[in-house]
C-alpha cells in the first residue's frame, strides 16, 4: 500500500513540476490554423452560400497570406531601417482594408456589423481577444485599478 501511495505521490509531483514548466498557455497560431479558425468563424455565425464562402475563404486567406509576409520581412529586418512605425501600421491597415471590401461585397449590412464588431475582435491576440492577459485580465491584469 505504501508503494503505491509513494508512486502515486511521485507521479503527481512530477506532472505538477511538467505543468509548471509550461508558457503560460499562450502559443500562436500557425498561418494555417489561424486561416482556418477565421473562415469556420464566419461560415458558422453566416451559413453563407458556396459562392458567397468562396468569396470570404479568399479575402480571408489572402489577407492572412500578405500579413504574415509582410510580418515576415519585419522580424528579418527587410528594409527596417527605411521604414517608420508609423509606415507598418498604414501597410498592415492597408491590407485590413483592401480584405474589409472584399468582405462587404457578399456580407449584407448587419452581417459586415458582427464581423467588425464580434468576429474579428475575437480573432486576435491568438484566441484570448485583444488585450487580454494570462490572467484573464485586460491591459494590467489581476493588479489593475478598477476605480
Amino acid at each position: 500500500m505504501k508503494k503505491i501511495l509513494v508512486s502515486l505521490g511521485l507521479i503527481l509531483f512530477i506532472s505538477f513540476t511538467v505543468s509548471a514548466q509550461d508558457d503560460g498557455g499562450f502559443k500562436r497560431l500557425s498561418l494555417v490554423e489561424r486561416i482556418k479558425l477565421a473562415e469556420d468563424k464566419i461560415d458558422s455565425a453566416f451559413k453563407l452560400e458556396p459562392a458567397k464562402k468562396a468569396v470570404t475563404d479568399s479575402a480571408i486567406t489572402s489577407f492572412y497570406i500578405a500579413m504574415d509576409a509582410k510580418r515576415q520581412a519585419m522580424m528579418s529586418g527587410d528594409n527596417n531601417q527605411q521604414q517608420q512605425p508609423g509606415d507598418r501600421m498604414e501597410a498592415f491597415k492597408k491590407l485590413m482594408d483592401d480584405r474589409d471590401a472584399k468582405l462587404k461585397t457578399v456580407l449584407t449590412d448587419a452581417q459586415y456589423k458582427t464581423w467588425k464588431e464580434q468576429i474579428e475582435p475575437s480573432l486576435r491576440g491568438g484566441g484570448r481577444g485583444q488585450g487580454q492577459n494570462r490572467f484573464g485580465g485586460g491591459r494590467g491584469g489581476r493588479w489593475k485599478n478598477n476605480s
